[in-house]
C-alpha cells in the first residue's frame, strides 16, 4: 500500500524526473484516524496519483488535481485538492520544478470533504501567513 511504503525520494536515472514526497505530521495524524476502508481508498487513490505522475499523464493530473484558488498578490499558490471519493479529500502542495527535473508533492491533510473550507482556512493561514500579511500591509 502506498502510505506504508512511501520512499523519501525516488531514485531514477539522471535523465529522468525525480518525484519527491513529503508527508507532514497532520497528514500522518489524519491517516491514523481513518477507518480501514477509508485508509484503503486513500492508498488506492495515492497509488494511482503517483503512478500517473511518474508516467507523465498530464490529462489525469489536470482532471483529478484541482488548484485551490488563493489570492497571494504576485505569488502563485501551489496548494491543490485531490478528491478521494464523495466523502474524503486530500490537500497537498504540488511543485513541478523543470530546472532540477523534479516534482515535489507534500501531503498536508486527509479530511471529510464537508470540512474543506475549514481545512483550507487553517492551511492558508499557517502556510501563507507571511504573504497574506504582506498583502494586508500593502493595502
Amino acid at each position: 500500500m502506498f502510505v506504508e511504503s512511501l520512499p523519501e525520494q525516488s531514485s531514477l536515472e539522471p535523465d529522468e524526473e525525480k518525484i519527491i514526497v513529503n508527508i507532514v505530521e497532520s497528514f500522518e495524524r489524519d491517516i491514523k484516524k481513518l477507518s480501514p476502508q477509508d485508509f484503503q481508498k486513500v492508498n488506492q487513490k495515492l497509488d494511482l496519483f503517483f503512478t500517473q505522475l511518474q508516467e507523465g499523464n498530464i490529462q489525469f493530473l489536470t482532471d483529478k488535481l484541482k488548484k485551490v484558488p488563493i489570492q497571494l498578490s504576485i505569488y502563485s499558490s501551489s496548494l491543490y485538492f485531490l478528491k478521494i471519493n464523495v466523502r474524503l479529500g486530500i490537500v497537498l502542495f504540488f511543485e513541478d520544478d523543470p530546472i532540477f527535473s523534479q516534482k515535489i508533492v507534500t501531503l498536508l491533510r486527509v479530511f471529510l470533504r464537508r470540512d474543506l473550507k475549514k481545512i483550507l482556512k487553517g492551511l492558508t493561514e499557517s502556510y501563507y501567513q507571511k504573504y497574506l500579511a504582506e498583502m494586508r500591509d500593502a493595502q
